[in-house]
């Protein structure tokens, strides 16, 4: 396939070529050899097909892979969502592979900027299906709790807990210190106040169901 591409792309290269011998850069084709001009079409049309056939013969698993390091600059942020549902718009076969692709949609980070949180919670929530799953918030902020009663019955899911500073004290959150995530590995604290990180190491124990 990749050897019929390079010969096709020969040609259109051969024709492009000749035309430009002939074309003034004006937009007007009308003095340009009709035969010459419908075999250019004809071939970068034909390239074209070949390309979207070559890719579309790829088997999941690689394509999975491609569109996961395309969108592997924007993880961790609002924009990984974004992209992985503009992928999902190239054809059919992309938007079912994208949306039943579970391992896509484990990253929930709560942030102002999301335009619909409830409706984005519940989303990765659904699609990440039973995987496990990485949680980002600020401690006690309103946006975690706006979504904890979507949250809830998939603690047991969290294997990361990225936690950040903020502006409400670490006693008003909905989780912590009081509940255990039983499948947290790894947990991040970034920028706490004083008080908010004693009490948070000080219930480590309890929150990782450490005896």
């Amino acid at each position: 396939m990749q050897g019929l591409i390079e010969r096709s792309n020969e040609q259109s290269v051969l024709l492009t070529s000749r035309i430009a011998r002939s074309y003034d850069y004006s937009g007007n084709t009308s003095h340009i050899d009709p035969e010459m001009l419908r075999e250019y079409n004809a071939s970068i049309r034909s390239n074209e097909q070949k390309r979207k056939g070559y890719l579309g013969n790829l088997p999941n698993e690689l394509l999975i892979a491609i569109i996961q390091e395309a969108a592997v600059e924007w993880a961790g942020t609002i924009g990984h969502l974004k992209r992985l549902l503009v992928f999902s718009l190239v054809n059919r076969r992309w938007a079912n592979l994208i949306l039943q692709t579970q391992s896509l949609w484990t990253h929930i980070i709560l942030t102002e900027n999301i335009e619909d949180l409830e409706a984005t919670t519940a989303l990765l929530l659904a699609l990440s299906g039973d995987s496990q799953l990485h949680l980002e918030y600020q401690l006690g902020s309103h946006l975690v709790h706006k979504v904890a009663h979507l949250l809830q019955p998939h603690l047991h899911r969290v294997t990361y807990l990225h936690l950040m500073h903020g502006e409400i004290r670490y006693g008003r959150d909905p989780f912590l210190p009081h509940t255990i995530f039983p499948s947290v590995r790894q947990i991040k604290a970034f920028q706490l106040a004083t008080p908010d990180r004693i009490s948070f190491l000080s219930s480590a124990r309890k929150l990782l169901r450490l005896t």
